[in-house]
């Protein structure tokens, strides 16, 4: 009976139901069929969601990102990050990477990232001369710092399933987005000298100062979100009301550039988009209680446990599957069916939650660049006019080097639990 509810919920995808009623009808199918008290199914759907408090961070955060897109906030930190790394060789490429580092730090996703400022970064990169494909590909992948940099509404979804603490992920997840950070910009200037790319002039001093005085405001808010989850003053979901509040202040009195008849389209926006994440998230944690009361969890985790002795086997097992579950499955619903799955193996197996949170997590963003599914390459495609898969190809170097972050993140979890430790 499992594999029949598995086939509905892939067969109902593949015609084009959305995702969460796929999950749903699969799994009420299954709990009728099967003779499963029908009172899971009420208590589940109510308390997946409405019963956590940590929950509520993403769709406030998410209201955050669609607010600072619409209220001017991108093109600021763009125009301040050129004036500090445009006269690298690489110079845009590097401007890219620092634009995405400081704009993880407010809306903790990837596809915000790339819908906020990508436009903007592809264009400047057009209009100086760098190749498509390589403006497109770096665009993509300095959006995965989204979901590792705090705050990141991947790390909520993780932290809910791991019981884990918020506060903690997001603290984490700081030293590993510095690293990928560095990694990209590297690759920027080894393929910019190769390709001999342009350079932007070297900003003055004055320019420079400029441009900082206009970012300062949108420069604060990762600062005020980190400040106050480090000092205890309001928790990691407090932080995104914070976040959306402070963003509205800067959008309406400070930029100027969101109109007050703009913003009721702001939230009903974010109500859209944070629906469908809500309710995939409560369909699919159905499915997890399914999986649980049938003790899938408890059996992979022996099968692996009987079959896998290396520890280094069975973690390139999980990134494989959470890899190729990127590839056919959206972030949201793969997260929640592969973790409450692999949790159970990855603790058999002595490793560190919260370091396999961030590689995890990094792992599970990567699957918005790879097709046939991946969401970033669709936005890109759109932007730049090109063809997916020439993006695709053009974004492969980038996400091996991911796969051996994620891989060197989990395997030495001291780079993810340094911080947290320290602050403990």
């Amino acid at each position: 009976m499992m594999w029949i509810m598995l086939i509905i919920i892939v067969a109902m995808a593949l015609i084009g139901v959305p995702m969460s009623f796929s999950i749903l009808t699969g799994s009420v199918w299954y709990i009728l069929a099967s003779g499963m008290p029908q009172t899971l199914l009420i208590q589940r759907l109510i308390m997946s969601v409405g019963d956590s408090f940590s929950m509520l961070a993403i769709p406030f955060f998410m209201l955050a990102g669609t607010i600072m897109n619409a209220g001017g906030v991108a093109t600021r930190i763009f125009n301040f990050c050129n004036t500090l790394v445009g006269d690298i060789p690489g110079g845009l490429g590097h401007v890219n990477v620092f634009c995405s580092v400081i704009f993880a730090g407010m809306s903790g996703s990837a596809l915000a990232d790339t819908g906020g400022i990508g436009a903007i970064e592809l264009k400047a990169m057009k209009d100086a001369g760098f190749d498509d494909d390589f403006s497109a590909a770096i665009t993509g992948a300095s959006s995965c710092l989204g979901p590792i940099i705090p705050p990141s509404t991947g790390m909520v979804l993780y932290a809910m399933m791991a019981e884990e603490s918020v506060g903690k992920l997001f603290i984490a997840g700081i030293i590993p987005g510095i690293i990928m950070a560095a990694v990209m910009c590297l690759m920027v200037y080894i393929t910019a000298k190769r390709r001999n790319y342009p350079v932007s002039p070297r900003a003055t001093l004055k320019e420079r100062g400029e441009a900082l005085w206009r970012a300062i405001p949108a420069l604060l808010s990762p600062i005020i979100l980190l400040s106050g989850i480090l000092l205890g003053i309001f928790s990691a979901t407090e932080a995104s009301v914070v976040c959306c509040v402070y963003s509205l202040f800067l959008g309406i009195f400070i930029y100027r550039e969101l109109p007050m008849k703009d913003v009721y389209k702001v939230f009903l926006d974010t109500l859209k988009s944070s629906g469908m994440i809500m309710s995939l998230v409560t369909f699919s944690m159905v499915l997890a209680t399914i999986l649980n009361y049938n003790q899938i969890p408890q059996m992979m985790a022996t099968f692996a446990v009987t079959h896998i002795s290396s520890r280094v086997g069975i973690l390139l097992c999980c990134m494989a599957l959470i890899i190729v579950a990127g590839m056919v499955i959206d972030v949201t619903p793969a997260m929640l069916i592969l973790i409450p799955i692999m949790l159970p193996v990855i603790r058999s197996y002595g490793f560190n939650t919260i370091a396999f949170g961030v590689g995890s997590t990094l792992l599970f963003s990567q699957g918005l660049l790879t097709p046939p599914v991946g969401s970033i390459l669709y936005v890109l495609a759109d932007y730049t006019k090109m063809p997916v898969m020439r993006i695709a190809k053009a974004v492969f170097p980038y996400i091996i080097v991911f796969m051996i972050l994620a891989f060197t993140f989990i395997m030495v979890p001291q780079i993810c639990t340094f911080l947290p430790g320290l602050i403990q």
